[in-house]
């Protein structure tokens, strides 16, 4: 989970701070940085997944070009159980990024890990083979009952033993390290973060950050488009992958456990009128299918409303690989008994929870802590508050019904008491 961001010079941001929780609902007016936030996150993780990506022209991006440097600092807090050749590996820390460019380079990257692990070693035997499993060399979350024949077995081990505190300090640029641990705890770490050591324990080359998160990135972002998606769903090279508008949704699905596609499918039971179910089929491609009784009603006849519905479901359930995932204005052709399962699906999910919206009605459905503003302070620049944090923040939203005037009332102190 991504806990505290801090962005310097950068899109809107000028040395602004941001605190996150487990589901995160931004409130702004139009203009204001939502769109900014979403791109430094997605600059982040572009930078820690996919270093030679086209997102790292985000970095020239600068509030004041004048400075000609921006600096990004995230921190996370993050468990995995993660299988590593013949280590299974348990692990929960806190993580710190440190991310400074100048111009179009990155100038440093620092990481700051503290946390605790513990491991069992998995018998050959154990481990499944084939093809699926050849070039796999790390599995996690449900992959981990498809690598291990007998996942209980190791789960009961694990639970027997006892974690132990680590601390790991890596600076890219110079290539150096520090890994403190208990000496049965070293070697599994080293496998863990994927340190390749030459004959002086030196980094022979930069860290995969995959390793550390276990995931294959940090962030993913939806803006569905429903129309767009009646009329042109694609096939890409990647086809497991949700795309950001949603248009290989139908491919997408079809790549899904039977399992999770039935949960996908249910969700639609008393939460869209007369649907009950989903079904795809091969002809001379893969079409989807709403059951409405006994009639299947094509992804092209059927509601905007459903569809979107459908194509959120979907990313928060079929999505593993992501830590935190952004879904722009979900109640767009929505009703709110159906943004309110929605919103119990995010709490429920293991993810971490990112939504924009423009509704007040979505405001009396959220705690508090779950809702960010999102304003301009009198230099322009964005910055955000927790509601929590707010003084009056209740007072203050019972009597506005108009966000601009809550967020003009709660956060530039304009409000009278």
């Amino acid at each position: 989970m991504l806990k505290k961001l801090y962005i310097h010079n950068f899109k809107s941001f000028w040395d602004s701070s941001f605190e996150f929780g487990k589901v995160n609902c931004l409130i702004a007016p139009n203009n204001t940085g939502k769109s900014n936030l979403v791109e430094a996150i997605e600059f982040i993780d572009d930078l820690l997944f996919n270093p030679e990506g086209e997102k790292r022209a985000f970095a020239t991006n600068f509030h004041y070009p004048e400075e000609s440097e921006s600096n990004f600092k995230a921190e996370f807090e993050f468990s995995s159980r993660v299988l590593v050749y013949k280590e299974l590996i348990d692990y929960s820390c806190n993580i710190e990024f440190t991310v400074s460019t100048f111009k179009s380079e990155i100038k440093s990257i620092d990481v700051n890990i503290d946390g605790k692990a513990k491991y069992v070693d998995v018998l050959e035997e154990d481990k499944t083979t084939g093809f699926f499993n050849y070039f796999r060399l790390r599995s996690y979350g449900k992959g981990l009952q498809y690598s291990l024949k007998n996942y209980l077995k190791y789960d009961e081990l694990l639970s027997q033993k006892h974690y132990s505190k680590f601390s790991f300090k890596y600076n890219q640029n110079s290539l150096t390290y520090n890994l403190e641990s208990n000496k049965n705890m070293q070697n599994p770490l080293i496998s863990l973060f994927g340190l390749n050591l030459n004959s002086k324990n030196e980094l022979a080359k930069p860290i995969d950050f995959k390793n550390i998160f276990s995931r294959h990135s940090i962030f993913e972002s939806h803006y569905f488009h429903p129309h767009t998606m009646k009329y042109k769903q694609v096939t890409p090279k990647e086809s497991h992958f949700l795309n950001k508008d949603g248009t290989s949704l139908v491919s997408y699905l079809s790549h899904l456990s039977e399992e999770v596609f039935e949960d996908i499918s249910t969700s639609l039971i008393g939460e869209v009128e007369k649907v009950n179910g989903l079904e795809l089929t091969q002809e001379a491609y893969k079409r989807l299918w709403f059951i409405e009784d006994d009639m299947k009603i094509p992804l092209e006849e059927t509601s905007d409303g459903t569809i979107h519905f459908v194509a959120i479901m979907s990313a928060i359930l079929g999505n593993e690989n992501s830590v935190a995932m952004m879904i722009e204005e979900p109640e767009r052709h929505m009703h709110m008994k159906v943004l309110s399962y929605i919103l119990n699906t995010m709490r429920d999910d293991d993810k971490q929870i990112f939504f924009t919206t423009h509704s007040t009605e979505m405001l009396n459905e959220l705690e508090l802590d779950e809702i960010l503003f999102l304003f301009r302070d009198y230099e322009g620049d964005t910055k955000g508050q927790r509601a929590i944090d707010i003084p009056n923040i209740k007072k203050i939203m019972g009597r506005n019904k108009d966000l601009v005037e809550i967020i003009k009332c709660g956060l530039v102190g304009e409000y009278d008491e």
